[in-house]
This record gives structure tokens, C-alpha cells and sequence, in this order.
């Protein structure tokens, strides 16, 4: 199916969108960039389990 991974990655860009920025920003991190809560928290300036406790899913 031609566009099928275009039409994929539209529809997760859109998701992405509708996200706050620290939602999308710990998504991001977390998900795609493999990132854990300590270096995080440590890059955003807060503490890892405040990381820890932010829901992620999309």
C-alpha cells in the first residue's frame, strides 16, 4: 500500500501537535530518543520522579 507510511507519520506529527509541549517534550524523549527519567529531569530541571510520574502515552 503506496502512502501507507506517509499517511502513518501525518497522523502521528497531528498527535504530536495536540500534545502540550512538556507532554510532547517527554514523548519524545522517552520514547523515541531513549532517554530516562534522570537525565530527564536533569535536562528539563526537574526532579526524575517528577518525570517518572507524567503520563507519556499518546
Amino acid at each position: 500500500m503506496a502512502g501507507t507510511r506517509q499517511e502513518e507519520r501525518q497522523m502521528l506529527h497531528a498527535a504530536l501537535e495536540r500534545l502540550d509541549e512538556q507532554s510532547r517534550t517527554l514523548l519524545v524523549l522517552r520514547h523515541y530518543s531513549g532517554v530516562d527519567s534522570g537525565e530527564m529531569g536533569r535536562m528539563l530541571g526537574m526532579p526524575d520522579s517528577t518525570v517518572r510520574s507524567q503520563p507519556v502515552s499518546a
